[in-house]
């Protein structure tokens, strides 16, 4: 059995190099092709610049499907896939049918996966099965991603131009509030002192 796991990892790590390809195993479309898209340019952007392969292996197999229903398998798939990998390398493992994810990163001091899983994931899981529809999916692996993609380009002092950044986000949503809220009190200030003249 290990012996299928190290040839399948071999061929998607082979897959990946050979493509540039960062997303792995989503021959059932759990992660939209939208979301495909951001990842890979993001995660070459990220390589390019800072020499950290950012992978995400969604394990649907479209061969020789494998259950990786137990923690035991699932730790051996990672093993064999995470073998093919240079360091430094971050990979979200997504296991559909476990409803299980996992973020590695190595070295370990690379990244903070539990902050940004216990903050930025698990907030999104959904309750039940029915709720795992790809939308979902993409929107609870993305936020943890583009989490993880900025703490990485906040470490090695580069600007992903590519990722979602919340924090210059949210600052430029207040101003434009703060801005509104200012014209607004001044029509009502004009307004008031325009009637009693």
């Amino acid at each position: 059995m290990k012996g299928l796991w190290l040839v399948i990892s071999l061929a998607f790590v082979g897959f990946l190099w050979a493509n540039e390809s960062y997303v792995f195993n989503n021959s059932k479309g759990r992660l939209t092709e939208k979301s495909v898209w951001f990842i890979e340019g993001v995660s070459k952007e990220l390589y390019l610049k800072t020499g950290v392969c950012f992978a995400i292996d969604m394990t649907d197999f479209e061969k020789n499907p494998i259950a990786l229903a137990t923690k035991k398998e699932r730790q051996s798939y990672q093993e064999g896939f995470l073998k093919q990998l240079k360091p430094p390398f971050v990979v979200f493992f997504f296991y559909h049918d476990a409803q299980k994810i996992e973020l590695v990163a190595n070295p370990k001091d690379l990244l903070d996966t539990d902050k940004i899983f216990f903050e930025k994931i698990a907030p999104l899981l959904p309750t039940n099965a029915k709720e795992y529809t790809p939308q979902r999916i993409s929107a609870m692996l993305i936020n943890g991603y583009s989490v993880a993609v900025d703490a990485l380009a906040e470490k090695y002092r580069v600007n992903i131009a590519q990722n979602f950044n919340a924090p210059k986000g949210a600052t430029f949503v207040k101003v434009i509030i703060y801005i509104l809220l200012l014209m607004l009190l001044g029509a009502f200030l004009g307004l008031y002192f325009f009637k009693k003249s």
